[in-house]
């Protein structure tokens, strides 16, 4: 798989998502925790930690293929991983981000790091993540039987 067919896969994996979450409330759940520039800059984070994140799980699957629910479990953890980025960056698209950014950083109180650690959990970020891994497991998969019907007929 050349790299830009993993970047490929990512695109379109998160653009299934992204057009499952606008079916279902999803996007008004998050809306409903962040409201006006700070959903847009933090959807516009989260994306831009997803892609290369399922480019990356992309390659490695065509490396080692994995089952559908090992891509929807690296789904899971990378989408976390992305929303805890989106999290603490996003108050960096505010016209006062560097302020918001320090105030947004857990200063060592439980609360405070209980609250950071769970936010992505509360904002679905994961299930994000778990969207794109399933639909990119099942993108690859038709990838690869059209590859391996392709190479058959060749043969």
């Amino acid at each position: 798989m050349q790299p830009w067919q993993g970047w490929m896969v990512s695109c379109l994996s998160l653009a299934i998502s992204y057009a499952v979450a606008s079916l279902t409330p999803m996007n008004g759940w998050i809306e409903f925790w962040l409201r006006g520039s700070f959903y847009t800059a933090y959807q516009i984070m989260l994306v831009a930690a997803l892609l290369p994140c399922g480019a990356l799980l992309a390659r490695r699957h065509h490396k080692r293929p994995r089952s559908l629910l090992a891509m929807t479990a690296g789904g899971v953890v990378l989408g976390y991983l992305a929303g805890l980025i989106a999290f603490l960056l996003h108050p960096l698209a505010q016209p006062d981000g560097a302020r918001l950014f320090l105030d947004s950083i857990p200063n060592g109180e439980p609360e405070a790091l209980f609250a950071f650690v769970w936010f992505p959990v509360k904002l679905l970020s994961w299930l994000y993540g778990a969207m794109t891994g399933l639909s990119m497991g099942l993108l690859l998969r038709i990838i690869d039987r059209s590859q391996r019907r392709s190479s058959t007929h060749e043969a």
